[in-house]
């Protein structure tokens, strides 16, 4: 099984309801629809939303960056960090990841989280080592 197929098993991203929108070549687009039960206590978007989406899409990435590296069986995240730049509303958001560099162990990846209108909510960086093994 490939790595990218992996993560297309993700119990939580399944349950949350995110959807695939693109995937390969160590880039991946993803989307969720957020409703009131996404909402925090201020009625903005709980911020582990926009952040597990933004999480979601750079495992897509870099494990299609995986699929296509001789001797590795996944990738996993090393290290993140997400910089929240204004409160999402109700809607659709998008997290888009795309590949910064690679070498045969490690990636870098930047991630951008937008709502429908286009406006930047997230940005996310991940570093992702990877495995030989998916042990």
């Amino acid at each position: 099984m490939k790595a990218v197929d992996l993560v297309r098993q993700d119990k939580f991203a399944i349950f949350l309801g995110i959807k695939i929108i693109s995937v390969g070549n160590g880039c991946a687009k993803v989307s969720l629809e957020c409703n009131e039960h996404c909402l925090n206590g201020i009625g903005r978007i709980q911020g582990g939303v926009t952040y597990t989406l933004a999480d979601y899409a750079f495992a897509l990435a870099v494990n299609s960056a995986a699929d296509e590296m001789e001797g590795v069986a996944c990738a996993v995240g090393m290290s993140t960090t997400a910089t929240f730049l204004r409160a999402g509303k109700i809607g659709t958001f998008y997290a888009q990841a795309k590949e910064v560099s690679k070498n045969k162990t490690i990636g870098h990846y930047d991630v951008i989280v937008t709502d429908e209108s286009g406006e930047v909510i997230v940005v996310f960086n991940g570093v992702a080592y990877f495995k030989k093994d998916a042990a």
